[in-house]
């Protein structure tokens, strides 16, 4: 999981951060993408702007310990924005927003992954910033964990997971897991002017469809409401003979959102009155048990971007389904 340095991609592009349609007003532009949709924009040969938002992401990765292959990357362009993701898991939906207002413009993205198949985990190690990051860590063994990043309207969303199988937790009859999601919004860098913001990032994670039936019990989950982390920036973690301390990028505005009945944990990270910094990030963690199945867990990241002001700056997408 991260900490201050988690993942900031680069910025790429210092093109049109509004559509011109969509410029003065005030409407949104929406755009939308399914599975299907996305997988035939990969097939595609890659626009310069594509392959910059790639190369970007293998080089903050590997600045953060992850190894990335540009093999095993697939990268697509739908309705300009670019989405970048790893073998293992596979980008099913896509949604974007520009609003331009005279108080100021907002970009939003939202984001929907899921495991590629249900194979053992490809890579042999882990993703750098999320087990590696951890002090203190007794027991548990990797079991998958890949990251994404989509670039809208030059705002950056980078999202990672990791699950770590827990051996010797003292039953036969069902396999427990620790699951680690971490996301961290970058805003755009603009020269004589005021920078992009991010105002709000929101992480789920659910057992994906069709799954729900393998899984037993939501076991514990971090962080919690209330729970006050922020002296250290971490929270600590422990299930069966698991046990580690992971740090953390925010503990202030951040609200829970845990759910037993459906195997479920989210966390909402919203700015203060003023805004934060031009990076920011989510992060949790959840442990849950399966009737000694495979844990394959289907994940939503959502960033909204401002400028100037957080007046109408509301958003305009939102987590049907989630």
């Amino acid at each position: 999981m991260t900490g201050s340095a988690l993942l900031i991609a680069s910025l790429l592009t210092a093109g049109a951060m509004i559509p011109a349609d969509a410029a003065g007003n005030g409407k949104p532009e929406i755009t939308s993408a399914d599975a299907s949709e996305i997988q035939q924009a990969a097939r595609q040969q890659k626009s310069k702007k594509a392959k910059d938002v790639e190369d970007a992401f293998i080089l903050e990765q590997s600045r953060q310990g992850n190894a990335v292959d540009a093999a095993s990357l697939s990268t697509a362009e739908v309705d300009g924005a670019v989405v970048v993701w790893e073998d293992g898991v596979d980008v099913t939906a896509l949604q974007t927003a520009t609003t331009e207002a005279e108080s100021g413009p907002t970009v939003e993205m939202a984001v929907e992954s899921a495991p590629a198949d249900l194979a053992p985990a490809s890579k042999v190690s882990g993703n750098g910033l999320g087990v590696e990051a951890m002090t203190g860590r007794s027991g548990g063994s990797w079991n998958g964990g890949y990251c994404t990043t989509t670039v809208v309207s030059s705002q950056t969303l980078t999202q990672c997971f990791e699950r770590l199988e827990i051996v010797n937790d003292g039953t036969s009859t069902r396999q427990t897991y620790f699951y680690n999601r971490w996301a961290t919004a970058t805003g755009q860098a603009v020269d004589w002017s005021t920078d992009w913001k991010p105002r709000k990032i929101d992480i789920q994670s659910r057992p994906w469809a069709g799954k729900r039936g393998d899984f037993a019990t939501l076991l514990n989950y971090w962080p919690k409401s209330g729970q006050n982390t922020c002296s250290t920036n971490s929270f600590s973690v422990g299930v069966g003979n698991f046990s580690a301390t992971v740090p953390v990028w925010n503990c202030e505005g951040i609200t829970p959102e845990p759910n037993a009945t459906n195997i479920k944990m989210g966390v909402i990270w919203s700015g203060g009155a003023v805004f934060d910094q031009r990076s920011e990030g989510a992060d949790f963690a959840m442990a849950m048990t399966t009737f000694n199945k495979p844990a394959p867990m289907g994940d939503y990241g959502y960033a909204k971007f401002c400028k100037n002001t957080d007046a109408n700056c509301e958003g305009v997408l939102r987590k049907d389904g989630w």
